[in-house]
């Protein structure tokens, strides 16, 4: 049943006692825990009329995405003073979005370097899984 004073404006409230220790047994409503629960509305109006209705709500177990593994492979050039240093660095797993590649990655590094003055450590570019990075170094 609804109200209605001709204005076309009913105003709903929620039984929170209903919600909070649960309706006519069923359990307190929670978005969190799967199952059914029983929500009560009270609608009212400036005329006085009023009604109550009850929604019975379905939680639903949550959906775990499937998350496909993938392989991402950095292929890595570093000069160091004149020398050049290449090398593969491969990583996989599930992770999705960018990912920090630095000189920790790279095997064999001389215990102590400092980049090229000016420059801003390494320049990267992006081809499908396949990662490009330049290093530019020099020994301290």
């Amino acid at each position: 049943e609804w109200v209605s004073d001709n204005s076309g404006t009913a105003t709903f409230k929620v039984d929170k006692w209903g919600l909070e220790h649960g309706l006519d047994g069923y359990q307190p409503f929670t978005s969190k825990t799967p199952g059914e629960y029983k929500v009560r509305f009270y609608a009212y109006d400036v005329a006085g009329n009023n009604s109550s209705f009850d929604v019975y709500v379905k939680v639903l177990e949550p959906e775990v995405p499937e998350v496909e593994e993938r392989t991402t492979t950095v292929n890595y050039t570093v000069f160091i003073d004149g020398r050049v240093r290449t090398g593969k660095w491969t990583h996989t797993g599930t992770e999705t979005g960018e990912f920090k590649f630095d000189l920790s990655m790279v095997k064999g590094l001389p215990a102590s370097y400092e980049l090229e003055e000016g420059e801003e450590g390494y320049r990267m570019l992006q081809y499908g899984d396949t990662t490009s990075v330049t290093f530019y170094l020099t020994i301290k």
